[in-house]
């Protein structure tokens, strides 16, 4: 149909038209998240990496990276804090990551060392977040689907083999697992670099 609003529309015309903008603009949000995700996933992936091994805080902030004067994302106060104190960044304090615009404003709960056992490990379309985790023997993980996709959770050379529905979340039990280092894939998008390593200790 023609994509201009005439005065010689039919009403039913008209419906069609403002449904057809309703879908395009779903698509453009969706892709946006989509690209929102993988931003939020890097920035993640890259603080957690400098702080295993070793980077401070100040040595962040004298970077630019969130936290400082500059090159702090457009309404992020999720990194660092707020009464001059420094304290360890915690990539659990929100979820959402530093870049979603409705965290502006927020209240930033208090920040505490990151236990990583204690992280979901979220999929997305078509990659883990985090890649690389570290937990303890025997305890429970948590596997979150942000896709729009079904995922799934599979652990090489054991018998941990979960699918994920969008939306859904699964409680993965590690408890019979011994203490080593395994791959985890999903078995549907590995083929698209969807895997990661989980080290039990």
């Amino acid at each position: 149909m023609d994509e201009k609003v005439t005065v010689e529309m039919t009403l039913a015309q008209y419906q069609d038209y403002l449904l057809l903008q309703v879908v395009r603009a779903a698509e453009e949000a969706r892709r946006l998240k989509e690209e929102l995700d993988a931003a939020n996933a890097r920035w993640e992936e890259a603080v957690q990496l400098t702080k295993t091994n070793g980077c401070t805080d100040e040595q962040l902030a004298a970077a630019g990276l969130p936290g400082s004067s500059v090159g702090t994302p457009v309404g992020d106060d999720s990194f660092g804090p707020t009464d001059g104190s420094q304290t360890a960044y915690s990539p659990q304090a929100d979820d959402r990551g530093p870049f979603d615009s409705t965290s502006a404003g927020a209240p930033v709960p208090p920040r505490t060392q990151p236990e990583w056992s204690e992280l979901k490990i979220k999929m997305h379309d078509n990659f883990f977040q985090p890649r690389d985790i570290t937990v303890k023997v025997g305890d429970a993980l948590a596997v979150s689907n942000l896709g729009m996709h079904t995922h799934n959770f599979s652990i090489e050379d054991t018998d941990i083999d979960v699918d994920v529905e969008p939306g859904e979340t699964s409680s993965v039990e590690l408890s019979a697992l011994e203490p080593s280092t395994y791959t985890f894939v999903c078995a549907y998008h590995r083929e698209e670099g969807m895997e990661g390593t989980i080290t039990l200790t």
